[in-house]
């Protein structure tokens, strides 16, 4: 993804998702959404639970990561006021430019697309559309994380406090260098020691 895409970014929705199909297909996936702050900084993250069901003939089993590139803030108040929210359907999403200067390059269409998507195959499909994919909110895995009930759009604002004990640091960390920033843009959370689980670190 070019780093001018990353930097003009209002928000991003990064998930991994298993589809598999004969005849017809499916998937389920979980992961994450992040909103710029009026810093420039990114918020905390807010859980996200993806499903789709396609037609048509399809055999194998394929696991796929994307990056959805939010451009607007209507489309980043869609995911903020809607607990269910459609790709294709509610927001318009065309696959996102790539290479040095593709950002500034593509056509007018393309440039002012509220979502691009950038998808990974793992793999047999030979070309992963996700027009059609809702992203629903996981309420249980943010009161979980948070340790209590939190809506989507206070944890998209910035509006929550992250427990002492959970470390963004990594994920801030992954997002700023995806900007080609040197340092950790985050807003209060890069002081925060990251402590590896497997060592105790």
């Amino acid at each position: 993804i070019p780093p001018q895409v990353i930097q003009r970014a209002v928000g991003l929705a990064i998930f991994t998702t298993l589809r598999a199909g004969f005849h017809f297909s499916g998937s389920a996936g979980s992961g994450i959404i992040v909103s710029r702050l009026p810093d420039g900084s990114w918020s905390p993250p807010s859980g996200i639970q993806v499903l789709s069901i396609g037609t048509g003939f399809q055999f194998g089993v394929d696991i796929y990561d994307c990056v959805c590139v939010i451009n607007t803030q209507e489309a980043l108040s869609s995911f903020m006021k809607q607990t269910r929210v459609s790709l294709g359907s509610d927001i318009a999403i065309s696959a996102g430019p790539y290479g040095a200067g593709a950002a500034l390059d593509g056509s007018a269409s393309s440039v002012l697309s509220p979502v691009f998507s950038y998808v990974t195959s793992r793999g047999f499909y030979a070309g992963v559309q996700i027009d059609g994919t809702a992203i629903v909110e996981r309420r249980e895995a943010n009161a979980a994380f948070y340790g209590q009930p939190v809506p989507v759009a206070q944890i998209l604002q910035g509006k929550v406090s992250v427990p002492q004990e959970a470390s963004l640091a990594a994920l801030m960390d992954v997002l700023a260098a995806a900007e080609a920033r040197p340092e950790t843009r985050s807003t209060g959370v890069s002081e925060m020691r990251y402590t590896d689980e497997t060592t105790g670190e």
